[in-house]
């Protein structure tokens, strides 16, 4: 997602980063759960869709044991897309980042090929 910046009379393209999408309302670049733009919503980028329960909860992204969605009121219920730090993955019976060793399936996430 790219848009033209103009500040003093010069453009610039800027680029969104960090999986963030250009929100027309806003005229910034936001979570897609908050620009919910046709095209971008948070669904259709990143192919999940969170439950329909009361309260909020994180879910493991089944791609990458670093990611996981966040799902809650603050998100309307779209899910939005965070991240463990390096040497870490997300455990989803702790609703928290962890060790490798400590995630079924994961233990090997940070192993040289």
């Amino acid at each position: 997602d790219q848009y033209i910046d103009c500040t003093s009379g010069v453009e610039r393209l800027v680029t969104c980063q960090n999986h963030l999408v250009f929100d027309d309302k806003t005229g910034d670049c936001e979570h897609p759960d908050a620009a919910n733009r046709p095209g971008c919503t948070a669904e259709e980028l990143y192919g999940f869709t969170c439950p329909n329960s009361i309260g909020q909860a994180r879910y493991a992204a089944d791609s990458d044991c670093r990611a996981f969605f966040t799902c809650g009121v603050f998100t309307n219920y779209h899910p939005r897309l965070g991240g463990c730090p390096v040497n870490s993955v997300f455990n989803p019976s702790s609703q928290a980042c962890d060790q490798p060793e400590n995630v079924p399936g994961c233990e090997k996430y940070y192993d040289s090929p």
